[in-house]
């Protein structure tokens, strides 16, 4: 398991943006305690899924997670 600090360490990002992909659901975490957590798995589904996208801010994060659940279903059918 990772903190967001770490996470952020790892992508070469600030905290605030890890948190942001967080709350916008495209960076899965668990809540133990008052921290938020992310697993190796979720850290691979991410780089994964979000290959190519850009994310460099809120804005580009949510077409890019509405283009990648658009895939998900097509692949899906």
């Amino acid at each position: 398991m990772f903190t967001r600090e770490e996470v952020a360490e790892l992508f070469k990002t600030n905290v605030d943006f890890i948190s942001t992909l967080s709350e916008l659901e495209i960076l899965r975490s668990i809540k133990i305690g008052k921290r938020y957590m992310f697993s190796f798995c979720s850290l691979l589904e991410f780089e994964k899924d979000f290959q190519g996208y850009g994310l460099s801010n809120a804005v580009k994060a949510q077409e890019s997670r509405k283009a990648v659940e658009l895939m998900k279903e097509r692949v899906q059918v």
